[in-house]
């Protein structure tokens, strides 16, 4: 399920037996397309690792999504923003986004193979889950030297490799929905999320408790396919038939798609957390033409 397996930073980061390596340049020295690759996947791990050790996974700014009722079908809208993933990798949504609800249900629980469904719905509601994750992807072609034993004049490789997203709605508890939302405690989740003792004026156990969490903060790497990072849950209006199938409800009569923005897991800026303590925000950068 995993598209992981074309990004190397995540095994790299992974492999705890290898510390990370930076290629060595010296006068005369014979370089190939591995030494260029290297030097990219060290300068990208050292920031992802540090991303991901500060602040962990979720939604930095923001991605929320929302529900447009038409006519004949029903639009989940994601506004762009801005996420990190379990592997420190940052994900970015430059344009709105949508998903067309009915369409989807038609294609994911068509009439006949139903059984995503078993565990999905409640009432007159289907609860599915919405979810990114990083993907990389080919763009260009630029001719390149044949490798193997071939004699070619038109080989091509990428010319560059585009950092973009992929979308995906889940049925709550289908096979094929990623583990980061199967509990309502997220294993993945860094230890300094964990509540904390009240603070006291007379007492600093609420900064030993902080102090321990960043001690015993350091644990296995994550799953190569915990790469999906929550947005949020969307109940998906339904209606059974006479036959015991489900179809979306499309009808002006029956209640929206519920949308849930909050049970997502958040990164905490520096800004978000001077708001926590009711500090004043700076005013947003106005951008000039």
């Amino acid at each position: 399920m995993s598209d992981t397996s074309k990004d190397p930073l995540v095994d790299r980061l992974r492999d705890e037996s290898r510390p990370p390596e930076r290629p060595h340049y010296a006068l005369g020295t014979l370089l190939g397309p591995d030494d260029f690759r290297d030097e990219q996947l060290y300068h990208r791990g050292r920031l992802a690792r540090a991303l991901a050790c500060l602040f962990g996974a979720g939604t930095v700014a923001g991605l929320k999504i929302g529900a447009r009722r038409g006519d004949d079908d029903d639009e989940l809208t994601v506004e762009p923003g801005l996420a990190l993933d379990v592997f420190g990798r940052l994900i970015e949504v430059q344009q709105r986004r949508c998903i067309r609800l009915r369409r989807w249900f038609d294609a994911e629980a068509p009439v006949g193979e139903q059984g995503k469904l078993a565990g999905a719905i409640q009432g007159d509601h289907a609860i599915a889950w919405l979810f990114l994750r990083f993907r990389p992807c080919e763009a260009g072609r630029t001719p390149v030297i044949a490798e193997g034993p071939f004699d070619a004049t038109n080989a091509t490789a990428p010319a560059r490799l585009r950092d973009v997203h992929e979308l995906r709605l889940f049925f709550h508890g289908a096979p094929n929905q990623p583990k980061f939302a199967r509990s309502t405690t997220d294993p993945l989740r860094p230890a300094l999320r964990d509540p904390l003792p009240a603070a006291s004026p007379a007492s600093d156990a609420r900064l030993v408790a902080l102090k321990d969490a960043i001690l015993a903060g350091w644990g296995a790497p994550p799953p190569a396919d915990a790469d999906w990072v929550l947005l949020g849950r969307v109940d998906l209006p339904v209606a059974r038939a006479a036959d015991g199938t489900y179809r979306y409800a499309v009808d002006l009569s029956t209640a929206p798609p519920v949308l849930d923005n909050h049970l997502r897991p958040f990164v905490y800026g520096a800004w978000a957390l001077a708001h926590d303590a009711d500090l004043p925000l700076p005013p947003r950068a106005s951008s000039s033409t």
